[in-house]
Formats: structure tokens, sequence, C-alpha cells
């Protein structure tokens, strides 16, 4: 296997990891549970 190959499954897994349900409800909980501590300029 070629390292394109390589790199592009795993893109491609990541990707597909990345949309599973169980894991955008756990980022968008982790999201919203974080504090802003950003101080416009």
């Amino acid at each position: 296997m070629s390292l394109v190959s390589i790199l592009t499954l795993g893109f491609l897994l990541g990707i597909k990891h990345s949309l599973e349900p169980d894991h955008v409800i756990a980022v968008a909980t982790t999201a919203g549970n974080t504090k802003n501590y950003h101080v416009p300029l």
C-alpha cells in the first residue's frame, strides 16, 4: 500500500467515526458545557 492510500483510508475512517450519532452528541454536550473565557478586545 502506498502512503497516499493509507492516509486516505485513515481520513475516511475518521470522518465515518466523527459522524456517528453518539460521537456527535458527546461533542455537542462537551461544547455546550464549556465556559467561554474569550474577552473581546
